[in-house]
């Protein structure tokens, strides 16, 4: 089981909402370009990563990346400003991935275990196996019977 850090997918989302603000028609692209690259970065990184299955947003999210870095990568032109239609692609591929990045969260599963005697989140992936007992950790199907409940992978 791996702990999944939701707040950083809440600041993804918050920092890619600000590209809309900085990168406008007439921006200076040398000025704004910083910005587009830590943004490509940061998108890349929730895009290769695998903690948090992504669906219809992968696809909108590579194209994101794709306007990102293509503009980024201009930024070497003297005195280069966003045009209107830059700026109109830029913002129609953020929410576009918006949208369905905001459906693939809402249908990650993630859950909370309310505590009731010493069963909480924190200690259930902490210390499962001392929740079971030896006895029914024998009867789990394996090769052989196994002492410590942390060493079985579960595929799904």
């Amino acid at each position: 089981m791996l702990t999944i850090d939701l707040s950083y997918y809440y600041h993804v989302a918050k920092t890619l909402q600000g590209i809309t603000a900085a990168a406008v028609e007439g921006a200076s692209l040398k000025a704004v370009a910083p910005m587009l690259q830590g943004v490509a970065q940061m998108l890349h990184g929730i895009l290769s990563e695998r903690r948090m299955p992504l669906g219809g947003s992968r696809q909108a999210g590579l194209n994101l990346f794709g306007v990102l870095s293509e503009l980024a990568s201009q930024s070497h032109e003297e005195d280069r400003v966003i045009t209107a239609e830059e700026a109109e692609i830029l913002r129609n591929a953020y929410f576009q991935f918006d949208t369905l990045y905001t459906a693939d969260i809402r249908q990650a599963d993630t859950y909370f275990v309310l505590q009731r005697g010493n069963f909480d989140t924190t200690s259930l992936i902490e210390s499962g196996s001392s929740q079971v007992p030896f006895e029914t950790r024998c009867n789990i199907p394996s090769a052989e019977p196994v002492n410590d409940f942390e060493t079985l992978e579960f595929s799904i």
